[in-house]
This record gives C-alpha cells, structure tokens and sequence, in this order.
C-alpha cells in the first residue's frame, strides 16, 4: 500500500484512533499517535536483536534466497540476529483460529445484513439461505468460500462458550505462551520470517496456491506487524517484521530491509 516506510508511517498516522464499531479499538486508548514519522530512524537498527522465526521458512528456495538476503542487510545497519527464535506454540492454534472465523463471520455478518435496507437484503446473494440454494458457485474454489459461510451460519452467539474458550486459547498461545515468550526469552524487538510464497495465476477451479507465510500469530494476537516486499520481481515474496503489543516506535529505516 505504500513505497516506503516513510509513507506507511504517515498513513499509520491517519489511521489510528478509536472506532466506536470496533471494541478490540479500545485497547489503543492513550497509546496511539497521530504522526509517527518522527520516530522514524535511519540508526535504528544498530543494537537491535532481531529474531528469525525459521518454521516459517522452507516452503520456496526462492523466498528462502530473498529473507537470507535482507538478514544479511540488517546484520550491516547493526542488528543482532538471534537464529532461529521460533514461537513454540507454532500450529498449535490453527483450529481454534478457524472456529473464532467462523463465529465472528456470523456475527458481523448479521450486523452487515442488518444495516441493509429490507429490500436490499432479499437481493442479497451472500444471504446464507440463498448461499445454501445457489447455484451460481462453480468449481472448488468458489464452493470452498461459500462453504465458510454456511459453516459459520451453523454456528451460536458470541457467548457461546466454545466461542469464549477458543479466543482465549488464541490469545494465551499468540500472546503469553507464543510471541511475547519468544521475545522475553531471547530478549528481541522483533521477529522477521516471510510474508508469503511467490504470486500465483488466480485458479478458479482449485483454488489458491498459498505456500506459506507468517502472518498469522500477529493477526491472531492482535499484535502489530510489518510487511515489506521485495523489488526484485513482483512474483517474489516479503518480509514480515512482528512486534509485540504497545510498542509504538517506528525506528527503523525506509529501505534497510528491501532488496
């Protein structure tokens, strides 16, 4: 969404804030910034201890040569590479992640509907009841997406207790037992491990060809996180900086981790 850092930073500036909408918001209250360029640093990097989250690596040589490359640049800008610092509650939350979707696809999609004039909503196709009659899904892929809404449509409240307790393993296994353990333990500022595998052709018939990545524990934890692709081919993968909740420095250098 941006050329460099220094853009991401502005943009962040006019993003952050309270959105009455969004409970999850809350949490930022006092914390957030309306003009982050100025923590910008060039030297930021120097006695920084930078994790390397290596489970998230191995899926494409190709990605592999790119994170090796931008490791290589930020041990010269001065960082202190920790290698390998996995989170050890890695693909312990996959399931869990997968049933708080579901319940929080349902639930926001009844806020969706609900906002909707009546006549607009008998027209909707992604009703789940005109999902369910549809016809107009061919292939894997597009039976695969509106498999996720009728699954979701099956599912309660969000008071149920199979909702409480998933989201509480997520957080418990992201935040305390995952990132924030690896952190303390080895002392860092950040982990970095590939974004994602190199872009693929949109197949309607099978579906995406992801081969990995990395976001998921941030996302799962709430946690803040930088993706920064690579120059070199449009096809080819970034990098992922995770950080930990709160920390709201942005001292690090527009271009020192692109290729």
């Amino acid at each position: 969404m941006c050329r460099t850092l220094r853009d991401a930073a502005i943009m962040l500036g006019a993003l952050t804030g309270i959105d009455p909408e969004d409970a999850a918001t809350n949490d930022s209250q006092g914390k957030a910034h309306t003009d982050y360029t100025t923590f910008l640093d060039a030297k930021g990097l120097k006695g920084a201890r930078i994790g390397v989250g290596r489970k998230y690596f191995g899926f494409s040589d190709a990605v592999d040569a790119i994170m090796a490359e931008a490791i290589d640049i930020m041990k010269r800008e001065g960082a202190t590479i920790v290698d390998p610092a996995d989170i050890e509650t890695f693909g312990k939350f996959d399931e869990s992640e997968s049933l708080v979707l579901d319940y929080e696809l349902k639930a926001d999609m009844e806020k969706y509907l609900a906002r909707r004039s009546p006549a607009s909503r008998d027209e909707d196709p992604e009703r789940p009841d005109r999902l369910q009659q549809s016809e107009c899904c061919e292939g894997d892929a597009a039976t695969s997406a509106r498999d996720i809404f009728l699954r979701a449509e099956k599912r309660g409240p969000l008071s149920s207790r199979e909702y409480i307790d998933a989201l509480e393993k997520n957080h418990r296994l992201t935040r305390a037992e995952g990132i924030d353990a690896v952190m303390d333990k080895n002392k860092l500022e950040a982990l970095i491990a590939p974004t994602g595998g190199p872009a693929w052709v949109t197949d309607l018939i099978t579906g995406d060809h992801f081969g990995g990545g990395s976001s998921n524990a941030a996302a799962v934890a709430g946690y803040p996180e930088y993706q920064r692709y690579s120059r070199q081919s449009i096809r080819a993968a970034g990098r992922n900086l995770v950080l930990r909740a709160g920390v709201e420095r942005a001292d690090t250098v527009e271009d020192r981790i692109c290729i």
